[in-house]
């Protein structure tokens, strides 16, 4: 899984848009030694069940990026 490797990364959700049974937000992901990430995720959702049909991430990593 992509988070097992970075143990301490935080993420914080920037924009959503939910259309339909799909769900996009925008995020950015930092850690304790600097890397940064920011980008897409779309999520499909079955509300009926309140499950995570799949996922796609559109992520790249921004180099000297300044956070909070």
């Amino acid at each position: 899984m992509r988070f097992e490797q970075r143990p301490t990364v935080q993420a914080e959700i920037v924009h959503s848009v939910v259309v339909a049974d799909e769900v996009w937000g925008e995020w950015h992901f930092y850690d304790e030694d600097g890397k940064a990430e920011r980008g897409v995720i779309v999520l499909v959702v079955d509300r009926d069940q309140d499950l995570i049909r799949s996922s796609r991430f559109y992520m790249e990593v921004v180099k000297d990026a300044l956070f909070m």
